[in-house]
């Protein structure tokens, strides 16, 4: 439950749309980054969700990652459509704990240890090992990224150098650049 949080995005213009996509809170920034059709700077590791907000049914990410310490000891966990799995301690020594929310959508019931998931246990720590890149979305479409009109000097970014193009203008009868009238 400590890690598990609504996410609501609201973009101007877009039609309201439900998913149920695996989401990370890493993928807010280049989401907001897309929605003010700004570049995403390219150390970021989170993915703009406006794909899955313009089509929600699209295939989206096989997990979220996330990390938690409890006690003094590191936990792992990857989140799948229907498990959580974690690792506590390096590679599990602390314990283990697998969760279906399909059967248990409180993680009431610790099925990690039982003979008939050791197959499944082994799938999703190797996937929780082989980390968040391997769970991305295939996407192909590249992000087109339009110029903004409040973006005066065309350099893909709204700054003081633009106002200052625009203060600069004020009163002027012929404008040295066309979109100072924004």
């Amino acid at each position: 439950v400590a890690l598990r949080s609504p996410m609501i995005i609201s973009v101007p213009g877009q039609q309201p749309n439900r998913t149920d996509a695996l989401t990370e809170l890493v993928d807010i920034y280049p989401t907001l980054c897309d929605a003010c059709r700004l570049p995403v700077p390219s150390e970021v590791e989170g993915l703009s969700l406006t794909p899955v907000i313009e089509e929600p049914t699209r295939p989206w990410k096989t997990a979220a990652f996330s990390q938690l310490s409890r006690a003094g000891t590191r936990g792992r966990s990857i989140r799948t459509t229907q498990y959580r799995y974690t690792e506590w301690g390096n590679s599990g020594r602390r314990g283990k704990e697998l969760y279906d929310y399909d059967a248990d959508p409180d993680e009431t019931v610790n099925i990690a240890e039982l003979p008939e998931n050791a197959e499944l246990v082994a799938n999703l720590s190797e996937q929780l090992r082989t980390g968040w890149r391997a769970a991305l979305p295939d996407i192909q479409e590249q992000v087109v990224f339009q110029t903004l009109p409040w973006d005066i000097n065309n350099d893909s970014v709204v700054d003081i150098q633009d106002l200052i193009l625009v203060s600069n203008s004020f009163g002027m009868d012929t404008l040295k650049h066309p979109k100072v009238d924004v």
